[in-house]
């Protein structure tokens, strides 16, 4: 299904082609043309200074406390267990799903072999993204937290105040799903 939708994804395959035209005649269109043109004009870095204070960059508590040692295992621990509760909850979330439903064959592959290619497969089908993605990105900050809190990075209400922080920008994205799935509700009720 997914290969016989790939002719009628008309901005996917418009801007694929857009940007290879533009890397091969090395030319640029725009807004981006704009500014390449007040660069060769001003010199190459002279408004460098006025777009960072245009666009109110002010990231200095994004800066580490003094004295705190930085580790790359700060990062990796974080998004290594996002990656790992999120297979695990999404095969949990499918295989809920599926034991829970009427088809006995799945209801078997899954009993028999649970952690067999095709019952794998089944479950991530059958289970709930979105709970499963809310989940393990609950499991991955609660690390993050204790990582941080126990390492002296910060305190636990620094923590809390950045991830609420964190989740205000993400907050748009919830509401534009919710009436997304809305209207789909309506479109279906309505026929």
């Amino acid at each position: 299904v997914f290969l016989q939708t790939i002719p009628y994804r008309f901005y996917n395959i418009l801007i694929l082609v857009f940007v290879f035209i533009t890397s091969v005649l090395l030319k640029d269109f725009g807004p981006m043309y704009k500014a390449e043109v007040e660069a060769r004009k001003r010199g190459l870095n002279s408004n460098v200074d006025e777009v960072a204070s245009d666009s109110n960059l002010d990231h200095s508590d994004l800066e580490p406390k003094e004295g705190v040692e930085l580790s790359i295992w700060n990062a990796i621990i974080p998004i290594g267990v996002l990656v790992i509760t999120s297979l695990i909850c999404f095969y949990f979330s499918g295989y809920t799903v599926i034991m829970g439903g009427e088809d006995v064959a799945l209801q078997n592959i899954m009993t028999n072999s649970p952690i067999s290619f095709k019952a794998i497969q089944e479950a991530f089908s059958a289970s709930d993204a979105s709970v499963a993605l809310f989940q393990s990105a609950l499991i991955a900050s609660i690390v993050s937290i204790i990582m941080g809190v126990s390492k002296k990075i910060f305190t636990v209400s620094e923590a809390i105040e950045t991830w609420i922080d964190g989740m205000k920008p993400l907050l748009i994205t919830g509401v534009i799903l919710l009436l997304a799935w809305s209207l789909s509700s309506v479109i279906k009720d309505l026929g």
